[in-house]
């Protein structure tokens, strides 16, 4: 990678961190034809990863290889090569555990200071999709599991970010359906052709509207008996014993009771 890619040779400081490594380094900047340039370029390198190096002490970053400056692996730690390869593992082996710690490893976009760089946009890219396909597959080892709350919170992560991932919506239209949230499943299902619409002009796909019509065929849930509501002053103990009435009490208060009784007698 020339310097002239990045602007200068200190900005080349984030550019390592987003080209692929190999042969257990990272390529970092040819050295062209002219001696001079070169070894310039390399002392701006070095300054810029070691701003306040010991006095002719050899570099603990950078390694030289042939016409190349590498990082060196066993000191530099790239946390974008870390979050790649966590997802990618957990997205091969599968398990909820690993997929969890994957998203984790994810902690915010790559060198946000160089959003607009075009030699930083496939790896941002490739970075942001991988993300997503962690938190879908995530959301769908949820929704195997039985766990709908979870699934929740997985695919809104990915809508968050990308509206139009219909199978984000899907996985969100079955966690509804299965807590029994059946408005919801369906505001879900116009939310998702609201977007695949306005980005892409179609429609959902077949199993999209098949959970959209399990939406529409889902019971409203059964509401809740409620009991009579006493007044306070009944519900809780008396400070002073109501003498000869226990027993009406203890019938007023038992469950099942009649939701009126009337009293007799003196109070």
């Amino acid at each position: 990678m020339d310097a002239r890619a990045c602007g200068s040779a200190q900005g080349l400081t984030p550019a390592w961190a987003i080209v692929p490594r190999g042969d257990g380094g990272v390529p970092l900047l040819e050295r062209n034809d002219c001696p001079q340039r070169g070894r310039a370029q390399a002392h701006a390198a070095r300054r810029a990863i070691e701003p306040e190096p010991a006095p002719r002490a050899a570099s603990s970053c950078l390694t030289a290889e042939g016409a190349l400056l590498r990082l060196d692996p066993r000191t530099v730690r790239i946390d974008a090569d870390e979050a790649e390869a966590l997802a990618e593992a957990a997205l091969a082996h599968g398990g909820r555990a690993g997929l969890a710690a994957a998203v984790e490893a994810f902690t915010g976009d790559l060198l946000p200071e160089d959003r607009y760089a075009p030699w930083a946009e496939p790896r941002r890219e490739r970075l942001t999709a991988l993300r997503e396909r962690t938190l879908v597959t995530l959301a769908a080892a949820h929704l195997a599991a039985d766990c709908p709350e979870e699934a929740v919170a997985a695919a809104e992560q990915v809508l968050a970010v990308a509206a139009a991932e219909e199978e984000a919506h899907r996985l969100l239209i079955e966690a509804y359906v299965r807590q029994g949230l059946r408005r919801r499943a369906v505001a879900q299902y116009h939310l998702c052709r609201e977007a695949l619409d306005e980005e892409f002009g179609v429609r959902p796909g077949p199993e999209t509207e098949r959970l959209h019509r399990a939406a529409l065929d889902t019971p409203p849930p059964a509401s809740r008996s409620m009991g009579p509501t006493l007044p306070a002053v009944v519900r809780r103990p008396p400070g002073t014993p109501l003498r000869g009435r226990d027993g009406l009490l203890a019938r007023l208060l038992a469950a099942g009771s009649p939701p009126v009784l009337l009293l007799t007698g003196e109070a």
